[in-house]
């Protein structure tokens, strides 16, 4: 994968607040009524009961006596007005709580990157464990079985090539989860981390065999395993092994892997298997669109071809009415918070985009940032389905909306414009109607409480009529 961050071994966590809806509730991903293509301004609230905050995500960071001093552990309703789903609380009165105040919960697996008690590399955390398993678990050298595909991302923890289409590996991932589910009290959800394949990870140092670390170093003990790997792999193949492992878990799954990406994709190699196969709630999208503070300098991972494969994979995901989710682990500031909110508007959808707002928030513990009280209804056209469906004559990518919220009040119409070019600045288009000002971000969270101060206006300056390489606004009239 381009970017990946380190695996994570439980930890993380996800929920969702049930949003009521009534018979004048209109759908994202259809216009207002009106003429065929056409886009009414509006300057008076429409019919439409709008969410008071983008559905948001937080992994767990916080310990439940640190919570106590903000909010409370047992208060977990504070945290509901802006976060919908939970990973992974990792105790029976943690996960009891979140659950309590509507918060979806997810359980973390990683049998892709698959870890666990080793003699060399030890993870002693791992789900499943796969130190118990046989080699037909995962991929291995042709001819080979004792020499399997092995990698380390970090932290000097071993980690083997799961193969998701053995019947062992499956069988270890579900009792794994039931395991922890039966431990914690119940959860809904689970996450499958590692979701992306072999030539996904091209920048990673891959070993037949089992290496040795020095630090966090991993040495291969011969050499280096290369492309095509073996014969039991093949891009279909794996796809295929993916949805076996969602179907044979008893509770929907979470791929992350939709930040996945290689020069000859279009897409995520997981996107279709998200959006697609049984069991499947939705997928995750780790630092897609704001890269992490390791990579800020590197514009390559917020345009062209990568910026094109996450908007490709989200549009496939969202538009199949499954869920998506977009994973800020660091950036905190606000042009590259209001960048990546322009690229996710372009693949909006209220009912389906979650944010994760793990920089902000860090006083309340609250973990969303003060754009999420923002929400988006009403689009110029239909739902997206490739990013050539929002680029506009200047090479800009814009999508505009009658209806946009802050908390669940009407402030009028708004849009987000992008220039995808790494390169070259463009001009910004025109619009359906004047956008005189840009959003402008304040603050640590999305409300004034425990500690956090935040909001979002709308007065900022005009956006620049040539949009420079690599940027992105939120317009307001």
């Amino acid at each position: 994968m381009f970017f990946h961050g380190l695996t994570r071994h439980r930890c993380l966590a996800c929920r969702r607040v049930a949003h009521a809806e009534s018979d004048c509730y209109v759908r994202s991903r259809k216009p207002l009524p009106g003429p065929a293509g056409s886009f009414r301004v509006l300057s008076s609230p429409p019919p439409i009961v709008a969410r008071d905050h983008t559905r948001g995500v937080e992994f767990w960071a916080d310990t439940e006596r640190a919570l106590d001093v903000t909010y409370g552990s047992r208060n977990w309703q504070a945290a509901a007005k802006y976060i919908d789903v939970f990973f992974e609380p990792g105790s029976l009165r943690y996960n009891t709580a979140v659950r309590r105040a509507g918060i979806k919960t997810g359980i973390y697996l990683d049998p892709n990157l698959c870890s666990g008690a080793f003699p060399i590399g030890p993870n002693r955390d791992a789900g499943p464990d796969c130190a118990i398993l046989g080699n037909e678990a995962f991929y291995h050298k042709d001819g080979h079985p004792e020499l399997p595909l092995t990698v380390s991302s970090g932290g000097g923890i071993l980690q083997k090539w799961g193969n998701p289409e053995a019947k062992s590996l499956q069988v270890a991932a579900e009792a794994w989860a039931r395991k922890i589910d039966r431990e914690d009290g119940g959860y809904d959800l689970i996450q499958i981390d590692d979701a992306s394949p072999p030539p996904e990870w091209w920048r990673q140092y891959w070993c037949w065999g089992i290496g040795t670390f020095s630090g966090d170093n991993y040495t291969c003990p011969g050499a280096e395993a290369k492309p095509p790997f073996t014969a039991a792999y093949s891009h279909r193949q794996w796809q295929i092994g993916e949805a076996a492992l969602a179907a044979a878990l008893h509770l929907p799954a979470i791929f992350n892997g939709l930040g996945g990406f290689t020069p000859s994709e279009s897409e995520a190699s997981i996107a279709p298997v998200v959006a697609t196969a049984a069991n499947v709630w939705g997928g995750m999208c780790e630092n897609c669109f704001y890269a992490n503070q390791g990579n800020a300098h590197n514009p390559f991972l917020w345009t062209g071809p990568i910026l094109d494969a996450n908007l490709t994979s989200l549009m496939r995901v969202i538009g199949a009415g499954r869920n998506a989710i977009v994973i800020n682990d660091d950036r905190s500031d606000a042009v590259t918070r209001e960048r990546a909110l322009a690229d996710m508007m372009l693949v909006y959808d209220p009912d389906h985009l979650y944010v994760a707002g793990r920089p902000c928030g860090t006083v309340s513990l609250i973990h969303a940032c003060p754009e999420q009280a923002l929400t988006f209804y009403a689009p110029r056209g239909a739902y997206p389905s490739a990013p050539s469906s929002v680029a506009t004559s200047t090479g800009v990518y814009a999508r505009e909306f009658a209806a946009c919220y802050d908390r669940g009040k009407f402030v009028g119409p708004c849009a987000a414009v992008v220039n995808p070019n790494v390169y070259k600045s463009r001009p910004l288009p025109s619009l359906s109607r004047d956008y005189h000002h840009t959003l402008a971000l304040h603050g640590t969270g999305p409300c004034d409480c425990y500690g956090d101060t935040g909001s979002v206006t709308f007065d900022g300056p005009p956006a620049p009529a040539t949009l420079a390489k690599a940027t992105g606004y939120v317009l307001f009239p």
